[in-house]
């Protein structure tokens, strides 16, 4: 139910489109630039990595050498000595505790040279002969028979070297299976052959086993270890490439090229000559990328707070341009429920504040619209009203119109009869128009007989007032044809005879034209008359131009006939009105042109 609710406010608010696309997108690039930025720290800590154990390398390949060069000068000192030469074969031959005292005062006359001589042992073909430690090292002896094999074959590595003349002369080699005392995992050994006095290398009967702190290599592992980088790995393999220094003792003793293999580790090596040994820094690429990602972790809750700071500040902005919709939508509810319009109060100059002004400028033009409707309604329903009563009024006369012309007839024979020519011809243009006026079958005539009409009219007017105007009808035979309303020139016709020349007895002009002009039919009706007070031009003005005017003192003729012929030719009709008090009046109709006669 709930999530019903959710998708259909999702799809019924725009914002939150705007929203969950800037989120996707927002959270998309944050991840393709976390991506991107993982690569590049990871490719750029490698060749840093690289230079970095290069110098790893350097340095402990220094250290050690210069170190092991002053445990190789001490040994070298002690392995070509001749009075330890002397002492040592005086205790094999005999044994005893005044010459195992001597040979013991003299090899630790020479171990206060090196406070990291750890023991000291002279062997021959069988094993050891001879082994002491020095002062508060151990209580132990650091040899003992599980040995031998390890010293005998050390005793003949070093007279193999001998006999073919190698360089270096001695071994430097380290043991994990050393026992018999506690220091026995922290040192290494260098065998050096004991030359007898006169022999050289010829004559070797035994080999000083010197036993040294292995602190230098530890210190090398420490090295690598202080910069508390858990992916890099230091270690030191032997002459045959067995590991014999690690930080972790679980691989003392493994292959070197397998231990690489097996851990997918990518490693740097450097010699030591003096040992026949070999440095190696190594890294893990996998606990590298899990490094790295453990630091890309470390900022994820930063990079939430930013996304999610950031989604905020867009909704809100997204809340602030929805702002003036929203004000649309609650203008557009209260219109439609109660039917008032309401401006939106406009709050800034963006494209949306547009469009809500663009809607107030709706508001105002369908105003006007409704107004305009309004007026041509209530225009069109007074014009039905008053056709509806002309033909209430017709119909009313429609019984006499018959006896009224059928009358007049027999009283044009009557004429006739008596030679009355002149009455003859007022009266059959009497009963021409009468029948024109009563016939209701058509209310829609051309101009030809709406012309005709005013012709008779004019003649029985001039009958009537005599000498008062004289007329003239001007009509081009090329509008003769077109469609008119009917009757709807005769009010003003008749204005101009009745109010234009009241009061006179000669001298008045009527001229009446109809021409086609390039866009319409232009319809005079010009006098020479008294004119129109400006009240009454006025009145009739604002009555031409569609407006609601009090007609008192006008008559309703006029408007009548206006509303008719706005009705016929629709709005793009125009009625004006030239005139000034003393110098006539002239009623100009601009007709539009019949559709289908535009060409």
């Amino acid at each position: 139910m709930y999530l019903g609710k959710i998708r259909d406010y999702y799809k019924s608010h725009i914002w939150c489109h705007f929203m969950l696309l800037y989120m996707i997108s927002v959270i998309g690039m944050a991840f393709i630039f976390q991506h991107y930025l993982r690569s590049y720290y990871y490719n750029n800590l490698i060749r840093t990595q690289s230079s970095m154990e290069e110098s790893i390398l350097s340095s402990a390949q220094d250290m050690i050498a210069l170190q092991l060069e002053e445990y190789i000068s001490a040994g070298a000192i002690m392995a070509t000595s001749s009075e330890i030469t002397s002492a040592i074969e005086r205790y094999v031959e005999d044994d005893t505790y005044a010459n195992k005292m001597r040979l013991q005062t003299l090899l630790g006359s020479y171990a206060r040279n090196s406070k990291k001589l750890y023991a000291m042992a002279v062997l021959d073909k069988d094993g050891v002969v001879f082994q002491n430690t020095t002062y508060n090292i151990s209580s132990f002896p650091l040899w003992e028979e599980d040995n031998n094999e390890y010293l005998r074959s050390e005793y003949q590595h070093v007279l193999e070297k001998a006999a073919n003349n190698e360089i270096p002369r001695f071994v430097v080699s380290k043991d994990e299976t050393a026992s018999g005392s506690d220091i026995s995992q922290n040192v290494f050994q260098i065998f050096f052959p004991m030359m007898v006095t006169g022999h050289g290398l010829n004559a070797i009967d035994y080999v000083l086993c010197l036993s040294f702190s292995a602190d230098i290599f530890q210190k090398y592992i420490d090295y690598i270890y202080s910069s508390q980088i858990s992916y890099l790995i230091g270690f030191i393999s032997g002459e045959d490439g067995t590991i014999i220094c690690h930080s972790n003792d679980e691989f003392l003793g493994f292959d070197e090229k397998n231990y690489i293999e097996t851990n997918n580790l990518i490693a740097k090596t450097a010699g030591i000559p003096s040992a026949g040994w070999k440095l190696s820094i190594a890294y893990d690429g996998a606990a590298m990328m899990e490094h790295i990602d453990s630091i890309f972790r470390k900022a994820m809750p930063l990079y939430a707070a930013l996304i999610l700071i950031l989604c905020f500040v867009i909704f809100v902005d997204i809340r602030n341009i929805m702002r003036p919709i929203r004000k649309i939508k609650k203008t557009m509810y209260y219109i439609a429920h109660n039917g008032k319009h309401i401006p939106i109060e406009i709050q800034g100059s963006n494209e949306v504040w547009k469009l809500a002004s663009a809607y107030n400028e709706m508001l105002v033009a369908l105003e006007q619209k409704e107004k305009e409707v309004e007026i041509n309604h209530r225009q069109a329903v007074e014009s039905i009203e008053r056709q509806h009563e002309a033909e209430r009024n017709a119909l009313e006369t429609q019984i006499n119109a018959h006896f009224i012309c059928n009358t007049l007839n027999t009283i044009n024979y009557e004429a006739i009869a008596e030679g009355n020519h002149n009455v003859s011809v007022l009266i059959k243009k009497l009963s021409n128009i009468l029948r024109y006026s009563f016939d209701q079958k058509s209310q829609h005539v051309f101009f030809y007989q709406e012309f005709a009409w005013i012709e008779q009219y004019l003649f029985l007017m001039k009958a009537r007032l005599e000498d008062t105007f004289d007329y003239k009808i001007d009509v081009d035979d090329n509008v003769m044809e077109w469609p008119c309303c009917k009757l709807m020139l005769q009010p003003f016709v008749e204005n101009a005879i009745i109010h234009g020349f009241k009061g006179w007895e000669s001298g008045g002009k009527l001229d009446i034209t109809a021409r086609r002009g390039d866009d319409c039919i232009e319809v005079s009706i010009k006098d020479n008359g008294k004119g129109m007070p400006a009240e009454i031009a006025g009145k009739i003005e604002k009555i031409l131009e569609g407006n609601d005017v009090d007609t008192e003192g006008l008559g309703i003729g006029i408007q009548n006939a206006y509303s008719r012929i706005k009705l016929f030719y629709g709005e793009s009709v125009k009625v004006l009105l030239r005139t000034n008090e003393g110098n006539g009046a002239e009623f100009l109709f601009k007709l539009p042109i019949p559709e289908g006669e535009l060409h």
